[in-house]
C-alpha cells in the first residue's frame, strides 16, 4: 500500500518529537531542548534559569503525544492554579498550531478531551487533586521546587504504579535546598538538566562569566548532568543592569543561576547542618552566632529519643 505525503509525514512526526516541534509547531529549539525531545529517559528533572524555555519546551509532549497515541492520558500539576492556567494555555498554542490535530470534543481551563480518546489534564498540584488519575502515559509536574512533598509522595508517586511506560518531567527553578526537587537533582536514576546563566555575581552590580561552555558541559557531564548554558541569558548587559541590580546576589544565584540556596531567614546554611550531623564540629550560625558542640550532642539526644518514641 502506497501512502500519501500527509500519511508519511504524519509517521515521521509520530516518531520524532523534534521534527513535530519544529515543523508542525514552528517552534526554534535550543541545542538542550532538542536534546530532552530526542531523548526516551522515563525520568527526566529539568533545573533552569527563569525564562530559559522550560515551559515552552514541556509544552509540547502532551500536545504531541495526545494526537499520536491514542487514548493516552497527560496530566500537568502546577504548584499554582494560575501556573496551570498558564500551563494549559501554552499546550493550547502548540495545538492551535497544528493545522491537522484531532478534533476537540472539549475544550477548558484545566481539560482537552479529543477524538480520539486522548485527554491532556492539568491540576494544582495537591495531594487531593491528584487522587483518582490512574496509569497516565505522561505526568508533569511544573515548578517543582514550589510543590508540597506531600503532594508528591501521595498523589504523585502512585501514578507510577504498574506503569512502567509512563514519562515523568519534572521541570523546574530551585526554591531553598529541601523538598522533592532538591532530592531528585541529587538522584542519578534520574536523566537531569541543568540550564542556567552563563554568569555569576562577584559584587552587588558586578557578573562574570562563570567559565567557557565547553568546559562547564564537560564539568557537568562528569557528575553524571546534561548541562547548558541559556542561549536567553547571554545579554551581559541586560543580566547585570536589570536581573542582577533587580534580584540582588541570592536571588540571582536562584533565579538565573538554577543554584540550591538557603533562604535569607535559614539561620543555619545546608553545608553546616550536614558537616554537623556527619561529624559533629564546631559550626556558625548565619544570624545567631556560634552553635557548638555541645549542642550538636543535644540535638542528636532529642532527635534518638523521639525517633525511639515514634518507632
Amino acid at each position: 500500500m502506497r501512502l500519501d505525503r500527509r500519511a508519511c509525514n504524519d509517521l515521521i512526526y509520530a516518531m520524532d518529537r523534534v521534527r513535530y516541534a519544529a515543523l508542525v509547531v514552528g517552534f526554534t529549539l535550543f541545542a538542550w531542548q532538542v536534546r530532552l525531545l530526542k531523548s526516551d529517559h522515563k525520568f527526566k528533572v529539568l533545573n533552569c534559569a527563569r525564562q530559559a524555555g522550560k515551559s515552552s519546551v514541556v509544552s509540547i509532549i502532551p500536545a504531541w503525544r495526545a494526537k499520536y497515541t491514542p487514548r493516552s492520558w497527560s496530566i500537568i500539576l502546577a504548584a499554582t492554579e494560575d501556573q496551570a492556567s498558564y500551563d494549559m494555555l501554552k499546550v493550547k498554542e502548540c495545538i492551535d498550531r497544528d493545522p491537522t490535530y484531532p478534533k476537540q470534543l472539549r475544550s477548558s481551563d484545566s481539560l482537552v478531551e479529543l477524538a480520539n480518546g486522548s485527554r491532556i489534564q492539568v491540576l494544582c498540584a495537591t495531594e487531593k487533586s491528584a487522587r483518582g488519575v490512574s496509569k497516565p502515559s505522561c505526568i508533569i509536574v511544573d515548578e517543582a521546587s514550589r510543590v508540597e512533598d506531600e503532594s508528591v509522595t501521595a498523589g504523585i508517586i502512585p501514578m507510577l504504579t504498574d506503569n512502567p511506560d509512563c514519562e515523568l518531567i519534572v521541570p523546574s527553578t530551585p526554591y531553598g535546598r529541601t523538598g522533592f526537587f532538591f532530592r531528585i537533582f541529587r538522584d542519578t536514576s534520574w536523566e537531569r538538566y541543568y540550564v542556567r546563566s552563563p554568569y555569576t555575581p562577584t559584587g552587588a552590580t558586578t557578573l562574570e562569566m562563570l567559565m567557557p561552555e565547553e568546559k562547564f558541559r564537560e564539568e557537568q557531564a562528569a557528575r553524571g548532568i546534561i548541562g547548558y548554558y541559556s542561549p536567553r541569558h547571554m545579554d551581559y548587559d541586560h543580566q547585570c543592569n536589570v536581573q542582577l541590580r533587580n534580584l540582588g546576589q541570592r536571588r540571582y544565584l536562584q533565579e538565573q543561576c538554577g543554584e540550591f540556596v538557603e533562604p535569607e531567614t535559614q539561620l543555619l546554611s545546608y553545608s553546616d547542618i550536614q558537616r554537623a550531623l556527619n561529624g559533629g564540629e564546631h559550626i556558625e550560625a548565619l544570624k545567631i552566632g556560634p552553635l557548638v558542640r555541645d549542642d550538636i550532642q543535644a540535638f542528636r539526644e532529642d532527635t534518638d529519643d523521639e525517633a525511639a518514641n515514634n518507632f
